[in-house]
């Protein structure tokens, strides 16, 4: 009984090998779509705990957060390109934060403050 050995990858033809590329790449966005939507719910159960412990927000505020949340991701997710959504973040930031703007440089220390901490 002679073994089938598949083709090797250089011996397909061009179309089979696109073929089998558009589907693992396919495959992989799936997976990162999932991964994302996985990562989404916990960044909300994160918020959620600090808008509790910290503003002390019951059940009703939280889930008027969760329900504005699906607003404001639609919002973001009309962005066509990153610049847009540049744009339209530095817009509602300047309109919370004033001509300041966000504070970039204190998000960004707290980041040096936890690679420290990890260390």
């Amino acid at each position: 009984m002679k073994a089938r050995v598949p083709r090797s990858w250089d011996t397909l033809p061009e179309s089979e090998k696109k073929a089998i590329n558009e589907y693992f790449t396919e495959q992989l966005n799936i997976a990162l779509d999932k991964q994302e939507a996985e990562l989404q719910h916990i960044w909300l159960k994160l918020a959620c705990l600090l808008l509790h412990s910290a503003f002390k927000f019951g059940k009703s505020r939280c889930l008027m957060f969760l329900g504005n949340w699906m607003h404001i991701y639609r919002a973001n997710a009309r962005c066509k390109t990153a610049a847009e959504q540049t744009e339209w973040l530095d817009k509602e930031m300047t309109a919370i934060f004033g001509k300041d703007g966000y504070p970039e440089q204190f998000v960004k220390s707290l980041e040096e403050i936890g690679k420290d901490k990890e260390k």
